[in-house]
């Protein structure tokens, strides 16, 4: 079929089906409203070609360029995109189900609302991307992805494998990456501030003199994590695990660990004022130096750890565990709150 008779269909509304554009020059065609079930457009030039509101099932693009297209609110079922090139492509809007980017680029890409669910996106590249509100769910495979100076904004990624992606001179805004595996990632000196990682895998992380400020990192594997001289105020660690983690000259003021799991911390001249630890368990863990004014232990574990040289100005312990704990300026500190006690233990009568 040629491109004469390809947009002829298109402008009446046809339905192709297992049609073959393979290579066809397309360049700045208008394919907008197409419906497209079986058809291959395996490298075929779609540049600046528009997609607007395009439906496709089952459709190959592998080798394609649609660089500089508009694919606004255009639905791709089952589609086949391998080493596809979006580069500078508007994809507003775009759905893209059950389909394969693999070595696919999205260089300086507008995707916005744009939704990628159970897709496989190994070696897909997202550098220089906008991507605001862009979701990807429960991807197939995801080795590799690339999103080097990308923005993401309000970005959702849910149960994605990071842990290869490279995120140098990225930046967060609102992103959600809960439950992805990080493992070993280098966010040091990067924003991130106000990011959800919740349940995330962060082993290892080097998180050093980044910007954390209420970041959520909610039953989150922070094991042996670097946190040094991070910024964070009101960042959340809740039933997070953090055995071997660093926080040395962190600043995190009011920031929340209760429930945490914190074995060989090291906390030393870290800034924690008002934070929380509520039923923390950081045994073994070094706080020398470290600012805990009003900061609250209230039944934590701290067995065996040091808080020499620390400042415990009103810093609270009711019915903490102190077995070994090391204190040089316990008196500055509030022990149990007999009235709360008492509260805590109140049974009703039946």
């Amino acid at each position: 079929m040629t491109r004469e008779e390809l947009l002829e269909k298109v402008r009446n509304g046809e339905i192709l089906e297992g049609e073959v554009f393979d290579g066809l020059d397309l360049q700045g065609a208008e394919l907008g409203g197409g419906i497209f079930e079986r058809c291959s457009f395996a490298g075929a030039n779609l540049r600046g070609a528009s997609l607007r509101e395009v439906i496709a099932s089952d459709c190959e693009f592998a080798g394609a360029r649609l660089d500089g297209g508009v694919l606004r609110h255009a639905v791709f079922h089952r589609g086949a995109f391998a080493k596809t090139s979006f580069d500078g492509a508007d994809l507003t809007a775009a759905k893209f189900l059950a389909s394969e980017f693999g070595g696919a680029t999205f260089r300086k890409a507008t995707l916005v609302v744009t939704q990628c669910v159970e897709g496989m996106f190994d070696d897909a590249s997202f550098e220089g991307a906008d991507l605001d509100r862009f979701a990807v769910l429960t991807p197939r495979s995801s080795q590799r992805m690339d999103f080097r100076s990308a923005r993401l904004r309000q970005t959702v990624m849910v149960s994605v494998d990071l842990a290869n992606a490279r995120f140098d001179g990225a930046t967060f805004d609102l992103a959600v990456l809960n439950d992805c595996d990080f493992t070993g990632q280098d966010f040091s000196g990067m924003r991130v501030g106000l990011t959800q990682f919740s349940k995330a895998k962060l082993v290892r992380c080097n998180f050093r003199g980044a910007d954390v400020s209420q970041c959520n990192f909610h039953e989150a594997d922070l094991s042996f994590a670097s946190f040094d001289e991070a910024q964070g105020k009101h960042a959340m660690f809740l039933g997070a695990k953090l055995d071997g983690a660093t926080f040395v000259k962190a600043k995190l003021h009011g920031s929340i660990f209760n429930a945490c799991a914190m074995e060989g911390g090291d906390l030393s001249d870290a800034e924690l004022r008002e934070c929380l630890f509520h039923e923390a368990r950081v045994v073994g863990s070094t706080f020398v130096g470290a600012d805990l004014s009003y900061a609250d232990f209230s039944h934590a574990d701290v067995s065996s750890s040091d808080f020499s040289g620390a400042t415990l100005f009103r810093t609270r312990f009711h019915r903490s565990i102190e077995n070994n704990t090391r204190f040089t300026h316990r008196l500055l500190a509030l022990g149990e709150d007999a009235d709360l006690a008492e509260a805590e233990d109140f049974q009703p009568k039946v």
